[in-house]
């Protein structure tokens, strides 16, 4: 990631989306707790937060050999993409709409989506008061 893929005006955050055909970006909303985070590494760093200067000195290879290497002191499996699977989760049981989650993850289909409601077993039947 570079640096200007860090909006801290409007608060978003630019992702490639992988597994698609040629450069597709999509834009997420920034935690205010990562926008802070993000702004004091960029002050501590002496990172323009308008350049193209890489963020992260680290490769998503590098950091799954990394959680590959912690897994064994740890005694569980782990790798990065639990974080996502983690954040889908908490999204949903926070009442994030799915459509909205889809467009975060960068899924082409909300069908692909919807597989975290089937891990969080919510109960939908108390949306169903929720219909006038």
């Amino acid at each position: 990631m570079k640096a200007r893929d860090f909006s801290l005006e409007n608060n978003t955050v630019r992702l490639k989306t992988l597994k698609r055909k040629g450069e597709v970006y999509r834009m997420i909303p920034m935690h205010p707790e990562l926008r802070s985070t993000i702004l004091e590494y960029f002050l501590n760093s002496h990172i323009d937060p308008r350049s193209d200067e890489k963020v992260f000195r680290i490769t998503r290879q590098g950091v799954d050999k990394y959680f590959k290497k912690m897994q064994y002191p740890l005694n569980f499996r782990v790798h990065a993409h639990k974080f996502r699977h983690t954040f889908a989760v908490k999204a949903i049981m926070s009442g994030v709409p799915l459509n909205v989650l889809q467009k975060w993850l960068g899924h082409a289909s909300v069908f692909t989506t919807n597989v975290y409601t089937e891990i969080t077993g919510i109960d939908t039947r108390g949306f169903m008061e929720q219909v006038k």
